[in-house]
């Protein structure tokens, strides 16, 4: 069999020029371009060397264990029953040095939730307990913080086209919202919140018995209703526990953290969706390109760029869709065309695939999460 191959000894190069078009395999074959495997052989053998001089020289503890303010690694010793590292003032850490080498950290048995209180089991001459004003998630047993809101209430609403009032109302189109926050022209596209509820009893005049039913109708999934609308007012109140002397470094490490965490979240929840288009999609198109370029590879050359291009371009729509930034309305109404042109003989697709494919999230951290990835394909 051969070696490796490079540009070293070509002494058989005019031998191996002179049987490209021979029928069959080269009976004569030896080892060429061996002077690249002793390149080879010395660049692992370097590799292996430094590797060992630096874990032999390397405290590898640091890597899964952080210390705390009193220079005790978290998870070994008298903290074995304490794993994780909790940093409470990274605030003033981020002040003092930017890059947290000496962070006060206090060991805990979990990353603690928001709103808690810390106890510091080896509290020395440092504070006992500490107030936990921001979630976190553990990463290599660290706590790491991250910006986000303790509660999050809502209601999405159209505003165009503009609600069908009734006093009996039959669809979400007339289930409009309340004078009391100047909601009363848009339809409500999902079940309302306490606001609305509360402006429908006290300032509407409705009803406990018509409230209930509104609420039963706007709570409904009607897809075709809500295809309808082409401009979504979304009306949040949220509580969010900040420190009074944040500064801009801390602030921007959060918000970078709550990113990275939402998008894993995001991405384990889709994780499907992605392994599906990821390597189903990468093994078909590799499939289909071997099988094709045997054939004619002068006419499936062009096919299967356009068909890459239209490929990309889909992708690139439902992840707008999904992002909310367009609608989804062409999509649903090509699909149709499809069902009523074309008959299938695996019939209609299931529900769940049309709502992922043409029907945009309702999380804010889910769309940004698909607006930067339509960024990143774009």
């Amino acid at each position: 069999m051969g070696c490796i191959c490079c540009a070293c000894d070509d002494s058989h190069a005019e031998e191996r020029r002179s049987t490209v078009t021979a029928a069959g395999p080269v009976l004569k074959r030896r080892c060429t371009d061996t002077c690249w495997l002793i390149v080879f052989i010395l660049y692992f053998t370097c590799f292996i060397a430094v590797s060992t001089i630096v874990l032999r020289g390397s405290d590898t503890t640091k890597l899964l264990h952080g210390q705390d303010h009193n220079g005790k690694y978290c998870g070994l010793d008298e903290r074995k029953t304490l794993p994780f590292v909790y940093y409470p003032q990274l605030n003033a850490d981020i002040k003092r040095d930017m890059t947290l080498r000496h962070a006060y950290g206090v060991c805990v048995k979990k990353c603690p939730r928001m709103g808690s209180r810390v106890e510091d089991k080896f509290p020395g001459e440092g504070q006992a307990s500490w107030f936990v004003h921001l979630p976190s998630y553990g990463l290599a047993n660290r706590c790491v913080p991250y910006a986000d809101v303790t509660s999050t209430q809502g209601t999405k609403m159209c505003a165009n086209p503009p609600c069908l009032a009734k006093d009996s109302p039959k669809s979400q189109i007339e289930v409009c919202g309340t004078k009391l926050d100047g909601t009363d022209t848009y339809w409500l596209l999902g079940p309302p919140d306490n606001i609305t509820t509360i402006g429908w009893k006290a300032v509407d005049g409705w009803t406990e018995d018509a409230i209930k039913r509104r609420i039963v109708i706007a709570s409904q999934e009607d897809k075709s209703t809500q295809a309808k609308c082409t401009v979504v007012v979304t009306r949040e109140r949220t509580v969010k526990l900040d420190q009074v002397d944040s500064d801009l470094r801390h602030e921007l490490l959060m918000e970078y953290s709550g990113f990275v965490y939402r998008s894993a979240q995001v991405a384990w929840k889709n994780r499907k969706i992605i392994l599906s288009l990821g390597i189903g999609g990468s093994l078909l198109a590799s499939f289909a390109v071997i099988v094709l370029f045997t054939q004619c590879i002068a006419c499936v050359f062009p096919i299967l760029i356009v068909l890459l291009f239209l490929l990309l371009f889909s992708a690139e729509y439902v992840l707008l869709v999904k992002a909310n930034v367009l609608t989804g309305r062409t999509g649903t109404h090509v699909a149709n065309i499809l069902n009523v042109t074309y008959s299938r003989p695996w019939g209609e697709l299931p529900a769940s695939v049309t709502d992922t494919v043409f029907y945009s999230s309702e999380e804010t951290s889910t769309q940004d999460f698909f607006k930067g990835s339509a960024g990143a394909l774009a």
